[in-house]
This record gives C-alpha cells, sequence and structure tokens, in this order.
C-alpha cells in the first residue's frame, strides 16, 4: 500500500483523535457507514426513474 499516494489522493489526513473516537464506537461508526452505502445503492435508482424515458 502506498500510504504517500494515499495521502495525496485524499487531501489531508484523518485526525488522530477522530481515529480514536471511531475505534471506540464501531458499532456507532458501522451503522453510520450502512445509511451511507444503502443511500449510495438508492441513488442510481432514483437518478432512472427521474430521467427514464
Amino acid at each position: 500500500m502506498n500510504l504517500p499516494e494515499i495521502h495525496e489522493f485524499l487531501g489531508c489526513r484523518t485526525p488522530d483523535e477522530w481515529v480514536r473516537a471511531a475505534l471506540a464506537d464501531q458499532e456507532t461508526l458501522l451503522i453510520d457507514h450502512k445509511n451511507c452505502e444503502k443511500k449510495a445503492a438508492i441513488q442510481p435508482r432514483k437518478v432512472r426513474d427521474t430521467y427514464a424515458a
């Protein structure tokens, strides 16, 4: 894994405090991630339904 390349792509490093908070409450982090993934999965269907001929 090329970390300098990843850091350049992201534009900034993740703050250590955020990492500590995420590790301390992984259940909430995973629920939030699940919700974001669900929204991302639904979006193409919304676009299709909006612009379908």
